[in-house]
């Protein structure tokens, strides 16, 4: 039968030399440090006289840790990256040659990445335009189109012309009448000299016009303008419409044929219908042996105004549309 007995001190560590040390004693082993030292620390949790273990600092011997094989592939996906960018940059080079060299946010030599599993900054795609880092060009200055002024400036002179042809044409209606006046005279000497110069008398007017439209003449004057002098007779048409046609006091001839719509086509309605026309007064003041110069409708007397001339002298007079008759309010000059 076998005995056991108790281990001696030296196989069960009891030794006072491997105790010291593994007390942690101070000069016990070469590489321990006292146990002031903040780097030891208690190996249990009794706070009195508990042994403690020094923290061995751990140093590098150098030699590089191996690369994973994600890291691996993600090296290779950022090498990838890398030369198609390059490749990217050198078709747009070799496409646009005479831009000169380009000058991008990523220069033409990537960064490597060794020892690292850092992916590289994406770069930023543009579509046909390369972005660049130097500060962007000013826009030019913006050109106001005045092109417009050209035309308009064109059709108001040709509008300033088309008046002024349009004015001249009385003036040249006026040219064509026989009897020329000296436009120098004051007002009253020249409508006088109008007069007397005259060779168609009022009623040869008024038949010449009448002869053109047929309807009823709603006024009558003898004028003078431009160095001439012709009749002006209105014709109250039987189409409606206000004919205004002029006549030369030379010969009786036709100088110009218009219709008038500048006027109140009731007053005229109201003159036409009237028991005494025109044409009744300016024959009355020819058989009293005057020349009348000037024959209107006054609507709101509801009378005709008359001017004549006797002797080198004006009377103005009035005549009521209703009966004819001579209205007292006369003046002579």
């Amino acid at each position: 039968m076998t005995s056991f007995e108790n281990p001696s001190p030296s196989r069960r560590g009891d030794d006072p030399e491997s105790t010291s040390r593994r007390a942690g004693t101070p000069g016990s082993h070469p590489y321990e440090q006292p146990s002031e030292d903040p780097t030891t620390k208690p190996v249990s949790g009794r706070a009195s006289d508990a042994p403690t273990v020094p923290v061995r600092e751990v140093r590098s011997t150098g030699t590089p840790r191996a690369a994973s094989a994600a890291e691996q592939q993600r090296a290779e996906e950022a090498a990838e990256l890398r030369a198609k960018a390059a490749a990217d940059r050198e078709a747009r080079a070799r496409a646009a040659p005479a831009a000169g060299p380009e000058r991008t946010a990523h220069s033409a030599q990537e960064p490597v990445y060794e020892g690292r599993s850092t992916v590289p900054p994406r770069e930023t795609r543009y579509a046909g335009t390369a972005r660049t880092t130097g500060k962007a060009a000013a826009a030019p200055p913006r050109k106001r189109r005045l092109g417009w002024l050209l035309p308009a400036a064109l059709a108001a002179l040709a509008a300033i012309f088309m008046g002024l042809y349009a004015s001249k044409g009385d003036s040249s209606d006026w040219a064509k009448s026989s009897v020329k006046v000296d436009e120098k005279l004051p007002y009253p000497t020249e409508i006088r000299h109008t007069v007397n110069a005259a060779k168609v008398n009022a009623r040869e007017a008024r038949t010449a016009a009448l002869k053109r439209h047929d309807g009823t003449m709603v006024s009558e004057s003898l004028e003078s303008d431009m160095g001439y002098a012709r009749w002006n007779v209105d014709i109250l048409g039987d189409d409606g419409k206000l004919h205004s046609v002029v006549v030369d006091p030379g010969n009786a001839k036709i100088l110009r044929d218009t219709v008038n719509t500048q006027v109140n086509m009731t007053d005229l309605r109201n003159a036409a219908a009237s028991r005494t026309g025109a044409a009744a007064v300016s024959d009355r003041i020819s058989d009293a042996g005057r020349t009348p110069s000037q024959i209107v409708y006054d609507a709101g007397a509801k009378q005709w105004a008359a001017t004549s001339w006797s002797g080198g002298n004006s009377i103005q007079q009035n005549y009521s549309a209703a009966t004819g008759r001579l209205v007292p309010q006369a003046s002579a000059r």
